[in-house]
């Protein structure tokens, strides 16, 4: 006799205890269990099957000779028997319960109806953090709410995002009338400060003097001392017209305002220097990729010329006639910052998934980072394929020389 195999053996009896019971006839006649099972001439044997729920519940079912099944084998190999049919994908649709899992159906490549997925690791070059920088008016006209109102959004958006991005604030004037604004900031660059943001908004109090023109020229010094392959965003908000300009020198024509040898106290026109201070610095900054957002705090209306100079110069102008964000509200600064924040691309990575993965894991230097739906720290997968970083694994997966290590694995 041939070589039967255990599942050939059980489908072959299925199949004849099947065809037994389906015969036409009423009954069987019962047969006691055997301990032996005699086989015949032809190599097959005959087996007592249960046909029944009662006390006798056995009948003879012949099974005869089984040629063991291969990957050429025919239903005619097993008499009864119809060869199986190909499973497609949906039998293998991933169950669900990994993290980040996509079902085989949607995406996988198929061959012969089967999904294929193979493990594949994606070692990622740069997941720098994105800097940002809050220029913030606080001149005398910024009192009452206005001033409440943007400390109170400033507090909410750091802490919504220190986790991510890398704050820095600026506050002018630093002393009443002074138009010069050194390039120290009140909070210097780091994730997670926001804190320190607070306090510094608390213990400020206001001064006499715009000079916007000065803050942005020490904006764009403090931007400068930040590697230039790091996202780097200048937030500017105030509230009206800048007052003096910090340097004339350039201020040597009518277009750009004529001051008398460089001396801001004898300009012809004072305004088109502040105007062309401004706009030059801005202009600089996005040469050197920084962009420059724009927020009108309430009265800013009086500066919209100049407001809306800035942010077609900084790269974020806003359709329509006014170029800049209009805040009117602590509701609209809020969504103000929300939509610029948002928009900033820090300490992430594009990637590509491996079609029906099954979950993601991820390593920084050999350790594994754990996913945090929370976004406090550790990583997770958001919408366009974006590995996004938060809080200690930010800073471990932008250190210099980090080795960053993404795996899509598939389920074998």
């Amino acid at each position: 006799m041939a070589a039967t195999t255990p599942l050939h053996l059980a489908l072959a009896v299925l199949a004849a205890s099947l065809a037994a019971c389906s015969d036409g006839s009423d009954s069987v006649a019962p047969r006691q269990r055997a301990d032996v099972l005699p086989h015949d001439s032809a190599g097959g044997f005959t087996l007592p099957i249960d046909v029944t729920d009662g006390d006798a519940p056995f009948v003879d079912v012949h099974v005869p000779d089984v040629t063991p099944w291969s990957s050429d084998s025919t239903s005619a190999d097993v008499p009864g028997l119809d060869a199986p049919e190909p499973l497609d994908a949906t039998d293998l649709a991933d169950p669900g319960g990994a993290q980040d899992t996509t079902a085989a159906t949607d995406t996988a490549k198929t061959d012969g109806g089967l999904p294929i997925c193979g493990d594949e690791t994606v070692t990622i070059e740069d997941v720098a953090p994105a800097s940002v920088l809050f220029v913030l008016d606080r001149s005398g006209s910024m009192k009452g709410q206005k001033w409440t109102d943007a400390k109170g959004a400033i507090k909410d958006i750091t802490s919504a995002y220190e986790a991510s991005l890398r704050f820095g604030l600026l506050m002018y004037p630093k002393a009443d009338d002074l138009c010069i604004v050194a390039n120290n900031p009140d909070v210097p660059f780091a994730l997670g400060n926001a804190g320190f943001i607070s306090t510094a908004l608390d213990a400020a109090s206001l001064k006499d003097g715009t000079p916007t023109g000065g803050a942005m020229v020490a904006a764009s010094q403090l931007i400068g001392f930040l590697d230039p392959a790091s996202p780097r965003v200048v937030v500017l908000a105030t509230d009206g017209s800048p007052t003096c300009p910090s340097n004339c020198a350039a201020c040597t024509t009518p277009e750009t305002g004529m001051c008398v040898g460089g001396n801001c106290s004898l300009c012809i026109n004072e305004k088109d220097c502040i105007r062309h201070e401004l706009e030059s610095t801005v202009t600089g900054l996005a040469a050197s990729g920084v962009k420059t957002y724009v927020i009108g705090l309430p009265g800013s209306d009086k500066a919209a010329d100049n407001l809306n100079a800035m942010a077609e110069a900084g790269g974020t102008a806003l359709p329509g006639e006014t170029k800049y964000y209009v805040t009117d509200d602590a509701a609209a600064l809020a969504t103000a910052l929300a939509t610029i924040a948002g928009s900033v691309s820090s300490c992430n990575a594009h990637v590509n998934p491996t079609p029906g993965y099954a979950f993601i894991s991820v390593t920084v230097d050999g350790q594994k980072v754990n996913k945090d739906p929370t976004h406090q720290s550790g990583w997770d997968l958001l919408d366009g394929d974006i590995v996004q970083f938060y809080g200690e694994a930010c800073s471990a997966a932008s250190a210099d020389g980090a080795d960053v290590s993404i795996s899509f694995v598939c389920k074998h």
